[in-house]
């Protein structure tokens, strides 16, 4: 009988290291679709939205492709440049990467 993967998915997060891992990567990817949806949303170019976290355009580039493991710091930036106008901090809800290791 094949097993569905909800299922096998709450059975692999009883273990905390695999649980760390799948939060880290789930959350990173979290933050790749709302960076992408936000800039479509504005009609932003990565160079620009780059100015405005205070990062470089390749540090974009590489984060959206997936390339880039992104930290606590880099995290934060986007997602609080992202939530500016609504002025929501969400850097306490980002998990920092040493968690991992």
């Amino acid at each position: 009988m094949s097993r569905l993967w909800q299922d096998i998915k709450a059975e692999k997060l009883k273990n905390p290291i695999f649980k760390r891992y799948y939060d880290f990567y789930h959350s990173k990817e979290e933050i790749i679709e709302t960076l992408l949806a936000y800039r479509k949303e504005k009609s932003m170019t990565q160079a620009k939205f780059a100015r405005k976290a205070g990062v470089s355009p390749e540090t974009i580039v590489a984060f959206e492709n997936g390339l880039l493991e992104a930290g606590t710091s880099l995290s934060s930036r986007i997602v609080n440049t992202i939530f500016a106008d609504r002025s929501v901090n969400f850097s306490d809800r980002i998990i920092n990467e040493t968690a991992v290791k």
